[in-house]
């Protein structure tokens, strides 16, 4: 039966400041930092998935490139957005060595606090619209991706987030739409760090990390 759309849960209703849980784990460390985000319209959705594309979506993206090669405090990142029908969250998770959690969580901290849309050049954002497309296509081929997408705009309004993104919305997304979507997704006073690793107890990862 058809029910009405919930309302939109405001970000700024939701706990504030920095918390970090520890959790136990196995060989390896995980380490995942999270933001809330709002509610947002499809144009925009398409606009953090490409920021998310440049942010882990190669080797040569901006935060693998970072915590993988240049500084080595992490052995793999990954990056997603989940869309919910009233908000959504960006989560970033580093996987690194149980020693390295507190130089691995600084130096993501560090990259994240001065990260602008400027330390992208309008290449690399053309070829992450470009992969995103072709991720698309590729998909479209599939039934059950088909039989999904039709299934969820059964489900939902026309301007619910469907987390489907056809192609056309990546072919006009440049510098300003990444500013947008940093504005919107990384929000410090917001954020919430996840820690799990193979021994839970009092883990050296000052309030001042």
């Amino acid at each position: 039966a058809p029910s009405a759309p919930s309302p939109v849960i405001p970000v700024e209703s939701l706990p504030k400041g920095i918390s970090v849980e520890v959790k136990e784990m196995g060989k390896y460390t995980s380490l995942c930092m999270g933001f809330p985000v709002s509610f947002v319209r499809p144009r925009l959705a398409a606009s953090i998935a490409v920021l998310i594309e440049l942010l882990e979506g190669s080797d040569a993206a901006f935060l693998k490139r970072r915590l993988c090669f240049e500084t080595a405090v992490a052995r793999h990142v990954q990056v997603t957005y989940e869309a919910f029908e009233r908000a959504g969250a960006v989560l970033i998770e580093a996987v690194t060595e149980p020693d390295g959690v507190e130089d691995c969580l600084r130096e993501l901290s560090a990259a994240l606090s001065s990260l602008s849309a400027d330390d992208f050049t309008d290449e690399q954002i053309a070829q992450a619209c470009a992969r995103l497309a072709d991720g698309n296509m590729k998909a479209l081929e599939r039934a059950e991706f088909v039989a999904d997408v039709i299934g969820d705009e059964n489900l939902h309004a026309a301007a619910s987030m469907s987390g489907w993104m056809p192609v056309a919305r990546f072919q006009d997304i440049g510098r300003e739409q990444i500013r947008q979507a940093l504005a919107l997704c990384l929000r410090p006073e917001a954020v919430t760090v996840t820690v799990l690793t193979g021994e839970v107890g009092d883990y050296p990862v000052s309030d001042e990390g």
